[in-house]
């Protein structure tokens, strides 16, 4: 069985479109955790209308401790993630575990994802921002399959940073040395609005310059050792 993560706040308006593209999966052998960081939304009436997800309620302490939680859960073999503001392609799940069938020796699974900005952007702030139209491939959490003893190997989503919190998890994922697969196919659409955390903490960048400093200090120290 796959367990999906959905952490959410103030999302009800995004979630349900979430949630529809989980449960409009081909493959049929997954749970839904909810994890609801402190909404003072519609988020648990929305979740209610599905009837089928394990919902859990939490004081907020943002998304990363959200996603950790849902995977403490998870009741399944593997473990995949999905914000709830994005959604999946049909096929998402069942090709990824059809490919994880052909390919034991996987360890991470990967696809690719399209970005789209919403019409809550201006204009003007629309021409500010990169966002290709063409596939690109996602290294992040809403594409990945994976053993969620895996997962947790690599460790929990840093709780301590706002910003790259996914880059900081896949290079510590790489500095293990894991094999790493990305999917051709578009699996992940990615909603660029107004509430992303990348957006609303555009002033953070010095966190992105220490996730790196410290993957290539881990790198360093690895290749020291050996």
């Amino acid at each position: 069985m796959i367990s999906v993560i959905v952490a959410t706040y103030q999302r009800a308006h995004y979630l349900r479109t979430t949630l529809e593209s989980i449960f409009a999966q081909t493959y049929g052998d997954f749970e839904v955790i909810v994890i609801d960081d402190g909404s003072t939304d519609d988020t648990q009436a929305v979740v209610e209308t599905f009837g089928k997800c394990r919902y859990f309620y939490w004081e907020n302490r943002g998304v990363s401790h959200a996603k950790n939680l849902g995977v403490q859960y998870a009741a399944g073999e593997y473990v995949s993630f999905l914000d709830s503001d994005d959604y999946w392609h049909p096929e998402k799940l069942g090709k990824q575990i059809d490919y994880f069938a052909s390919n034991p020796e996987t360890e991470l699974l990967f696809s690719h994802a399209v970005q789209f900005i919403t019409e809550e952007i201006s204009e003007e702030e629309k021409n500010k921002l990169y966002c290709p139209s063409t596939p690109i491939p996602a290294q992040v959490s809403g594409s990945l399959l994976t053993p969620k003893e895996t997962f947790n190997r690599v460790g929990g989503f840093n709780q301590e940073l706002a910003v790259s919190v996914e880059v900081d998890w896949y290079l510590r994922a790489k500095s293990l040395g894991l094999k790493i697969e990305t999917l051709p196919d578009v699996f992940l659409y990615r909603r660029v609005h107004p509430n992303n955390s990348g957006y609303l903490n555009k002033n953070k960048k010095k966190q992105h310059v220490g996730v790196i400093k410290a993957h290539l200090d881990r790198m360093r120290n690895k290749k020291i050792k050996s």
